[in-house]
């Protein structure tokens, strides 16, 4: 019998046992000199097993907030909200392509030479479904008013971001990789059904229409395996290496091409291939099995785990 060297611990949502026993199963299997331990969010010092204790370990928190009980002592990952405008300043430092992000103040206005002719409003922190994210000309920003809005705008409930807008394409459209360990185990797309409102509309249907592709009960979903998306992903996620997932948004620009990204999900709720979040998307992508096989998600992640055990379990 090969006797473990070093340990990793996987503290994972509940919904998602199923999932990570299948990956534990597949690292005993490909590397048996790593003994693995699996914990729900209520792991306590009753739960923690015996290799916890004596292993050089890798502890991996999938949680969001961490479990009251930590592993102080030994190499750990954890999940972790950022908040929006933030992330722009961690993208500029690292020379990402990213979309110019600010608070939305009443009355405030905001630069065109950064932001360009037109931009988007979007909700701060109310999770995004897609509604009550708008297209507004920059020139209209700091003129706009409460009473401009539906009575069952998000605006009516949750602070604002204003974000500079690029149009994808006839309809709007935006990607979503999820990068685990430096390793893309998903890459889809959704679109929306409507197009894009018309340019001369006025600010009464501007208001009234997202531009969100994730509006759900308008758009389609598909796979998307593209090179330079999950090249532009990965480079992201490397640039935040204490957080162990991401589901990395992105837009690309019909005009030239590029990829930008649009925002981090880096809480922990994107392990969308079993978690309640990731409903939708499983059925338009043809279910679990269907989203497993796209890059052998579960394969790969396994050997993702093994790799950065050997590397940080000290």
């Amino acid at each position: 019998m090969i006797k473990a060297k070093k340990g990793v611990a996987l503290v994972y949502r509940q919904e998602s046992a199923n999932d990570f026993i299948e990956i534990a199963h597949l690292i005993r299997k490909i590397d048996p000199t790593i003994a693995v331990s699996l914990y729900p969010d209520h792991v306590n010092m009753a739960i923690l097993n015996y290799n916890s204790s004596i292993l050089p370990m890798l502890v991996v928190y999938l949680v969001n907030p961490p479990p009251p009980f930590t592993f102080n002592k030994f190499a750990q990952l954890a999940v972790y909200d950022y908040k929006k405008t933030d992330e722009q300043n961690y993208f500029k430092s690292a020379g990402l392509p990213y979309l110019p992000t600010q608070e939305f103040k009443w009355g405030g206005g905001i630069d065109p030479e950064l932001y360009g002719d037109w931009v988007v409003l979007k909700p701060s922190k109310i999770s995004s479904t897609g509604r009550s994210i708008n297209m507004v000309p920059t020139r209209l920003v700091h003129k706009l008013k409460i009473e401009d809005f539906p009575q069952d705008h998000l605006i009516h409930k949750d602070n604002y971001l204003i974000q500079k807008f690029i149009k994808t394409g006839k309809k709007p459209i935006h990607y979503r990789a999820t990068v685990f360990l430096d390793e893309v185990i998903l890459s889809w797309n959704a679109e929306h059904n409507n197009d894009y409102p018309d340019f001369n509309s006025n600010l009464e249907t501007l208001l009234s229409k997202t531009v969100a592709s994730n509006e759900k009960a308008f758009r389609k979903v598909f796979f998307k395996s593209d090179a330079d998306l999950n090249e532009l992903a990965i480079k992201t996620a490397k640039f935040f290496p204490h957080n162990p997932i991401f589901g990395i948004d992105l837009i690309r620009d019909e005009a030239t091409g590029k990829y930008y990204i649009l925002e981090l999900n880096s809480g922990g709720n994107v392990w969308h291939f079993s978690s309640k979040e990731g409903v939708g998307p499983r059925e338009g992508l043809g279910g679990r099995t269907a989203m497993l096989s796209q890059y052998k998600a579960l394969e790969k992640s396994a050997h993702a785990i093994i790799n950065k055990t050997h590397l940080l379990a000290r």
